[in-house]
């Protein structure tokens, strides 16, 4: 989940310094995060979705132990990614 706040808030401060030096054209903090997920938003969902079929194909296993790990990683980077991509 840190991995993706930081991607997400790196990605914002690169777009409002790229806004804020150009003379032109004056943004909004709004049309910035409209930026940001937009360009950084489909890294985060497709890295998410990668991590959440590895894990989810755990359950898979024939080992108990595993499928709850599977369950449990699947669960924490569902929400983890969702957090981010609502919250932050």
């Amino acid at each position: 989940g840190i991995d993706y706040t930081l991607f997400l808030m790196d990605r914002y401060l690169s777009e409002l310094c790229f806004v804020s030096s150009s003379s032109s054209s004056t943004a909004t903090s709004f049309e910035v995060i409209q930026i940001m997920l937009e360009q950084a938003g489909q890294v985060v969902v497709v890295s998410g979705t990668t991590l959440l079929c590895t894990f989810s194909a755990l359950v898979a296993l024939p080992l108990p132990m595993l499928q709850s790990v599977g369950i449990g990683a699947s669960v924490a980077i569902a929400s983890a990614m969702l957090m981010n991509l609502l919250v932050i």
